[in-house]
């Protein structure tokens, strides 16, 4: 018989519902012994319960607030480096790698809009200079 947009079969449940029960079914017959959905059930029931989902939620602000306040320092570092012509460091050992490799990378992460601006003027003005000193390299 068609009720609604379901049809339903002859014990009165939707092929939508019988299609959840073997899907469920079929998962839990995947499950290890021990199963591994109950550990996932508790942490939900935890961060469901009263204020906990309030709580979680201010702890990721926070550490996403921690990571990006590290990315920007990193970033600074570099950059500091960068404007004083420190163009190469040592990273374990005897590899060395390129400041502005470094701060191409880090300056994706930054979500401060002055220093991405300051890192871009100092990664611009530097690669002209370069463009500069070939140009008059080649009219001598």
């Amino acid at each position: 018989m068609l009720t609604g947009n379901k049809y339903e079969v002859a014990d009165g449940r939707s092929n939508q519902s019988r299609s959840l029960a073997v899907l469920q079914g079929d998962l839990r017959s995947r499950e290890p012994a021990g199963g591994f959905s109950r550990p996932a059930e508790e942490f939900l029931k935890l961060v469901v319960d009263g204020d906990s989902a309030l709580s979680l939620l201010s702890l990721m602000r926070e550490a996403a607030k921690s990571r990006a306040k590290g990315y920007e320092a990193y970033t600074r570092v570099l950059l500091d480096w960068y404007t004083h012509d420190k163009f190469w460091i040592n990273t374990s050992g005897e590899n060395e790698v390129s400041v502005e490799s470094l701060l191409l990378e880090a300056v994706k992460l930054v979500t401060d809009a002055d220093l991405r601006q300051r890192v871009e003027e100092a990664l611009v003005a530097r690669q002209s200079r370069i463009y500069d000193e070939k140009a008059n390299k080649k009219s001598d």
